[in-house]
């Protein structure tokens, strides 16, 4: 699970969550776009997280996940 909230000067009141997204889509694995709970694909390799400011949607920050043989995860 990814979570992540807007930082710096809004307007009071305003909505600072985010939406979460997978770079390139379902195949590289799925995402809850308000929870950020995040399901690997089956296949190694990495796959990049978007989380979009609601507030502004210009505003995004991005994290890299690495899959693995064995379940393993490494985020980075």
């Amino acid at each position: 699970t990814f979570a992540a909230t807007l930082q710096g000067p809004v307007p009071a009141g305003a909505d600072r969550s985010v939406t979460y997204s997978v770079e390139g889509g379902n195949a590289n694995g799925t995402i809850d776009a308000n929870t950020g709970v995040y399901n690997a694909p089956a296949a190694e390799g990495d796959y990049t997280i978007i989380a979009t400011s609601r507030f502004d949607p210009n505003k995004t920050a991005r994290v890299t996940i690495q899959v693995r043989s064995l379940g393993t995860v490494v985020f980075t």
